[in-house]
């Protein structure tokens, strides 16, 4: 391996630390919820969470992918969380996982930002707020690592996950989306990319610190 990639494997590991780090467990109480957030790098991630993770996924995505064409392929999602590069956040309550972010740091067109390839909710904890909290902890993140910005991969059919991302948490579609990159084709594509640039932290509002 060229002394360029051990210097990126090295550095790609000091971002990942710094991330576990700066996420370390805080807690979500309100309205009666009672959770815990707690940061894992996958090769700390237990087993029996990956697994819960993995059907949360497929239960809430299976038939947005079906939709859009994509089909669904639990392998394929199985390596995607597996990922040497794969970092979570896990929401839990007192006895098991309700909730979980899915991140990497990544290189998108020269620009270093922290991807959410997944944010995974139970049924029953939707609508109280989990998912902005665990979203701002992934941004708290990003300033705290340098990263550019934020972005993620929108299904159009999701729309509550679009109304989530654009009115709640103030994302705008990214320059590497479809819709803006090749507008002429624009309609034949399934999803958009959004983004949120973190220029200084002071601006969003950080969970706190616990």
């Amino acid at each position: 391996m060229s002394t360029k990639k051990n210097s990126e494997k090295k550095e790609q590991q000091r971002r990942k630390q710094q991330a576990v780090d700066a996420a370390h467990t805080k807690c979500f109480k309100r309205d009666g919820v009672d959770l815990t957030v707690t940061s894992y790098s996958v090769s700390q991630l237990p087993k029996e969470d990956l697994e819960w993770a993995l059907e949360l996924l497929k239960s809430n995505m299976e038939a947005l992918y079906v939709t859009a064409g994509w089909g669904w392929d639990g392998k394929k999602k199985r390596r995607q969380l597996c990922h040497e590069s794969s970092l979570f956040l896990i929401a839990r309550d007192a006895l098991k996982p309700v909730g979980y972010i899915n991140f990497r740091f990544e290189l998108e067109a020269n620009v270093e930002v922290v991807y959410c390839y997944e944010i995974q909710l139970e049924s029953s904890v939707r609508r109280k707020g989990i998912g902005k909290f665990l979203l701002q902890i992934l941004e708290l993140i990003g300033h705290k690592t340098g990263m550019r910005k934020v972005m993620a991969t929108v299904f159009k059919e999701n729309t509550p996950s679009l109304d989530f991302f654009r009115t709640k948490m103030g994302y705008i579609e990214d320059n590497t989306s479809p819709n803006v990159c090749d507008p002429e084709n624009a309609d034949t594509c399934t999803y958009v990319i959004l983004s949120k640039l973190l220029i200084k932290p002071r601006g969003i509002n950080c969970p706190p610190e616990n």
